[in-house]
């Protein structure tokens, strides 16, 4: 037994060290999937509001400049 884990002993740590590591990672990945996932909802809520807001104003512009006494 002790000649196996002189020759083998290395390899054995490594691979249980890669699935420690495999362990740990997992979880983390899961956290920043669901951060960045929240991230981009956020940013794409922002934009779609500030794009109705930016065509609701170009509406209200197109419907005054037609109108008497507006300046035009």
């Amino acid at each position: 037994m002790r000649q196996f884990f002189e020759e083998y002993g290395g390899v054995a740590l490594g691979i249980l060290a890669l699935l420690v590591l495999i362990a740990m990672i997992t979880p983390v990945g899961n956290i920043i999937k669901t951060s960045l996932e929240g991230l981009v909802t956020t940013f794409s809520t922002k934009m779609a509001t500030q794009l109705n807001t930016a065509m609701t104003g170009a509406g209200n512009a197109q419907t005054n400049a037609g109108t008497p006494g507006s300046g035009s």
